[in-house]
């Protein structure tokens, strides 16, 4: 974000969303992505271990 402070001052809040469309269903994850794992495994790409 180029300037955080007016986020702030505007009271914007922006949200990581990722959509995976194909193949079918829909899936949609909202929020904390930096686990990679837990992503994939969201997005039934990889097993859970």
């Amino acid at each position: 974000m180029t300037n955080p402070e007016k986020a702030s001052v505007h009271q914007i809040i922006a949200i990581p969303t990722l959509v995976k469309e194909l193949p079918s269903p829909v899936r949609k994850l909202i929020g904390d992505l930096s686990d990679i794992d837990q992503v994939l495994v969201n997005l039934e790409i990889k097993q859970e271990s």
